[in-house]
C-alpha cells in the first residue's frame, strides 16, 4: 500500500525491502512455460542418453530366486527340542536370518565354494580398464595425484579382493520375507543366468547347512553338559550314602514311635516334678506355721501342730499338781521340738526327692532333644538322597534321549523352491529408462529454472516494482531502436506516434497529474539507482513531449560530473553552463542552448572545482530554481544516480514530482530499496517510478503482459511504428 506525503505525492511503503513469499502456481507455470522449449530439449537429451546407456552401455542382467521356507520344528522322536531350541518363525527372528544370510561371513563362503573373486563380474581387479577410469587417470594426472595403486604383499592383496568382491557380491543379492508367509527369497542377479541360478541355491544350501551343524553342535555341547551334570550327581548320590551310613551308626536307632514313648516318660517326670515340688512347698510353709506359734498360747500351739501327744501333754499341764506341772511343761516344750524336727527331717527328704526327680528330667529331655535332632537330620539327609536318586535318573533318561537322537538331527529350514537359469534379462526395460532418463531431465531442469528464478533478483513487471516498494509505476518505457545518442532525437521527432512516443505521453499524463487538485507540479527530476538505467533518455523525451503542448521547456543537465546531455544535442558547445548560472558569472537566458530542431531550451553541465554536493547545496541553486520557475512552464532535471553521489538526494528538496527510473530485468532489488532509503533518510518523497529500457519480446517471454498507456502493446492498430 503507497503511504501519501503531506505534498499527496507517494511516500516510500516499509514493506519495500521485503519481497513477496507467497507461492503463484501461476508464476511457477509462466517460469516453465517462458523456458518450454529448453525444457523439451533437456528431456530429449536425457532420453536419448537413456537409450544409450540401456540400449548400447548397460550390461545384461539375469534375476532369479530360490525360496527357503522356516518351519518350527514339531518335537523329535523323544522330544530333543526340549533341550536344543529351534528357529522361531517371528518377523524379528526372520530378519535376523536374513542378517545372517547377508554376513560377510556367509558371503565369504559363497565366495570360495563357487570361487568368485576369479570372475571380473565380482573382482573389478581383473577388469579391463574402461574408458570411464581411463578419464579419471588421465584427470588425476593433471591435477597430479597417483593414478596407479601401491604394491601390495600377496596375502594383502587376496584380503583387498575378498573384501572388494563381498562387497560387490552383496549388492547382487537381495533377500525378502514373503509376505504373511514363513518364506524368505533369495535373489541373486548376475550377468549370466547360470551363475544367477548358482549363486542362490548355493547360498541357501551353505545356510541349510550352517543351520544343520549350528543344531549338531549344539545337541553335542547338550550332550556333554548332560555328562558332566550326570557324573556329578554320581558322585553327590555317593557322598550322601555315606554320610547317612555314617550318621546311622553314631547314634542310637530310633524310630518316630520310639520317640513318642521317651516324649511321653519326659511329661510323666515333669508331672512328677512339679507334683514333689508342691508337696515341698507345703512342707516349708507347715514349717514356717509351727515355728510362728512355737511360744505363744498352748492352745494355739496345740491346734497349729495338730499332734496327739502334744495334745495329752497339753491335758496334763491343764491337771497337774503344781510338783509336776514344770515336769508336764518340759514334756510339752519337748514335743514341740521333735514335731518341728519331725518337720525339717520330711522338708529334706522332700528335697532329695525333687533333685532326683529333676535330674532323670534333664537327662530323660536331654535324650529326647538328641533323639529327636538325630531323627530330623536323617529324615532330611534321606528326602535329599530321595531327591539326588531322582534327578540323577532324570539325567540319566535325558543322555540316553540325547544320544539317541544325535543322529537325527536335522536343519529347521528346507529349500522351497529352487532358481532356475533365467529365459530373459531382468534389466529394466530400455523405453523405461528412457522414460525415466527425460522425466528426471525435466524434473532437474525446472528445478534449476526455480533456482535462476530465485537467485535473480530483477524487476520484470509493474507488480513486481509497485510490490517491491510500494509505490505506483507511473509509465513504462520500451528499447528505442536508436544506436547512439545523436539518433535518438530525430527518431523521436519522425516517429511521434510509434509505441515508444506514446509511453512518453502516457508518463507525461501520470506525472502532471500526480499532484491533481494540488500545487502543479513544474520541476521535475529524474534519478536511479546507478548510471546506464535510461534516465537521461527519460528526461530528453519527456521534455519534447511537454514542449509539443506549446510549453515553454527548459532541461537541466544536473549531472555535471559526467555531463553527457551534450552527446544527444550536436552542436551544443556553449563555454557557460549550470555552474556558471548558479555562481551568478552568467546570467540564465547567456547560458542556454536553443535547439531549433525540437524548440527545447537546455542547460548544459559544467565542470566545477568545488564538490557538486556543495554546488546545489549553495543558495545560488535555490535563486536558479526560482528564477526558472518564473520564467519556464517546466523544468526538467537530469541529475546522477542515487547510490553513487548525493547530488540527486539534494535537488529534490526543489523538485515538485522526482521520478526513478528502474532498469527493466538488469537492476536489483536491492539497489532499488537501498535507492529509495537515501530518499527516505532525508525524508524526500519519490513521486513514482518508471521501468525504462523494456524489452516487450522479453516481457511476453517472461510471461507478462506488457501494456503502455490506455492500450497494449499488442495493440498495433493504434500506432504507426
Amino acid at each position: 500500500m503507497t503511504l501519501p506525503d503531506s505534498n499527496g505525492r507517494a511516500a516510500l511503503s516499509p514493506r519495500m525491502v521485503a519481497r513477496d513469499d507467497d507461492i503463484s502456481l501461476l508464476a511457477l507455470f509462466n517460469i516453465l512455460w517462458r523456458d518450454k522449449f529448453w525444457i523439451l530439449l533437456v528431456v530429449f537429451l536425457c532420453a536419448v542418453v537413456g537409450g544409450y546407456y540401456a540400449y548400447g552401455l548397460a550390461t545384461p542382467k539375469f534375476r532369479t530366486s530360490t525360496f527357503l521356507e522356516f518351519a518350527v520344528e514339531e518335537g523329535g522322536l523323544l522330544d530333543l527340542e526340549s533341550i536344543v531350541s529351534s528357529l522361531s518363525t517371528d518377523e524379528t527372528s526372520l530378519n535376523t536370518e536374513i542378517s545372517k544370510l547377508r554376513s560377510r561371513e556367509t558371503l565369504e563362503k559363497l565366495i570360495a565354494r563357487l570361487n568368485l573373486t576369479d570372475d571380473p563380474e565380482f573382482n573389478f581387479f581383473l577388469r579391463e580398464p574402461s574408458s570411464v577410469s581411463s578419464v579419471r587417470d588421465f584427470v588425476k594426472e593433471l591435477v597430479g595425484l597417483e593414478t596407479e595403486l601401491p604394491e601390495l604383499s600377496p596375502a594383502k592383496q587376496a584380503s583387498v579382493e575378498l573384501r572388494h568382491t563381498t562387497w560387490n557380491l552383496r549388492k547382487a543379492i537381495q533377500i525378502q520375507i514373503q509376505n504373511d508367509t514363513h518364506l524368505i527369497a533369495i535373489t541373486t542377479t548376475s550377468a549370466s543366468p547360470a551363475r544367477a541360478a548358482e549363486m542362490a541355491n548355493t547360498l541357501a544350501d551353505i545356510y541349510i547347512e550352517g543351520r544343520r551343524k549350528e543344531k549338531f553342535a549344539a545337541t553335542e555341547e547338550a550332550l556333554d553338559w548332560l555328562s558332566q551334570q550326570l557324573g556329578t550327581l554320581e558322585d553327590e548320590l555317593s557322598k550322601q550314602q555315606n554320610r547317612l551310613l555314617v550318621l546311622r551308626s553314631e547314634t542310637e536307632l530310633v524310630s518316630q514311635e520310639n520317640l513318642e514313648a521317651l516324649r511321653f516318660q519326659v511329661q510323666e517326670f515333669r508331672d512328677r516334678v512339679k507334683a514333689r515340688m508342691e508337696d515341698l512347698t507345703q512342707a516349708q510353709a507347715h514349717l514356717a506355721a509351727l515355728e510362728a506359734v512355737v511360744g505363744q498360747d498352748r492352745k494355739l500351739v496345740v491346734e497349729a501342730f495338730d499332734d496327739a501327744a502334744l495334745r495329752r501333754l497339753a491335758n496334763d499341764l491343764d491337771t497337774a499338781q503344781a510338783a509336776s506341772s514344770a515336769n508336764a511343761l518340759r514334756l510339752f516344750d519337748a514335743r514341740v521340738a521333735t514335731v518341728i524336727e519331725q518337720q525339717g527331717v520330711e522338708i529334706d527328704r522332700i528335697n532329695r526327692d525333687v533333685q532326683a526327680l529333676v535330674e532323670a528330667y534333664q537327662t530323660l529331655e536331654e535324650k529326647n532333644a538328641t533323639q529327636a535332632k538325630n531323627l530330623q537330620r536323617l529324615e532330611q539327609m534321606q528326602r535329599k538322597l530321595n531327591v539326588t536318586q531322582d534327578l540323577l535318573q532324570t539325567f540319566l533318561q535325558g543322555v540316553q534321549e540325547v544320544t539317541v537322537q544325535a543322529g537325527l538331527v536335522r536343519a529347521d529350514t528346507r529349500i522351497m523352491s529352487r532358481a532356475l537359469p533365467p529365459l530373459r534379462s531382468a534389466a529394466a526395460n530400455g523405453y523405461l529408462i528412457m522414460a525415466a532418463s527425460g522425466v528426471l531431465g525435466g524434473f532437474l531442469m525446472a528445478m534449476a529454472l526455480f533456482l535462476r528464478e530465485a537467485v535473480i533478483s530483477r524487476i520484470r513487471s509493474e507488480k513486481d516494482l509497485e510490490d517491491l516498494t510500494g509505490l505506483p509505476v507511473l509509465g513504462q518505457m520500451p528499447l528505442f531502436p536508436n544506436r547512439s545518442r545523436k539518433s535518438l532525437i530525430p527518431y523521436a521527432m519522425t516517429h511521434p506516434t510509434s509505441h515508444a512516443m506514446e509511453s512518453v505521453r502516457n508518463l507525461r499524463t501520470s506525472v502532471l497529474m500526480s499532484s491533481a487538485g494540488e500545487k502543479p507540479v513544474q520541476v521535475i527530476m529524474l534519478t536511479s539507482s546507478t548510471p546506464g538505467e535510461g534516465k537521461t533518455t527519460l528526461s530528453i523525451l519527456l521534455a519534447l513531449n511537454l514542449a509539443g503542448i506549446k510549453s515553454r521547456i527548459l532541461l537541466v543537465e544536473g549531472d555535471i560530473r559526467r555531463q553527457t546531455l551534450s552527446a544527444y544535442f550536436p552542436g551544443s558547445d556553449a563555454e557557460q553552463g549550470l555552474v556558471d548560472v548558479i555562481k551568478g558569472d552568467v546570467a540564465l537566458k547567456d547560458a542556454i542552448y536553443n535547439d531549433e530542431k525540437t524548440g527545447l531550451e537546455v542547460l548544459m553541465g559544467q565542470y566545477s572545482a568545488e564538490n557538486p554536493a556543495d554546488v546545489f547545496s549553495s543558495s545560488g541553486f535555490e535563486q536558479f530554481i526560482a528564477g526558472a520557475r518564473e520564467t519556464y512552464d517546466y523544468i526538467i532535471i537530469d541529475t546522477p544516480p542515487v547510490l553513487a553521489v548525493p547530488d540527486s538526494r539534494i535537488i529534490s528538496s526543489h523538485a515538485d514530482a522526482t521520478l526513478y527510473a528502474v532498469h527493466w530485468d538488469r537492476t536489483p532489488r536491492a539497489q532499488i530499496s537501498e535507492g529509495l532509503r537515501q530518499f527516505q533518510m532525508i525524508n524526500q518523497t519519490v513521486t513514482g517510478l518508471v521501468l525504462s529500457m523494456v524489452n516487450p519480446r522479453g516481457q511476453r517471454r517472461y510471461g507478462y503482459s506488457s501494456g503502455y498507456g490506455a492500450y497494449g502493446y499488442g495493440s498495433s492498430s493504434y500506432y504507426n511504428s
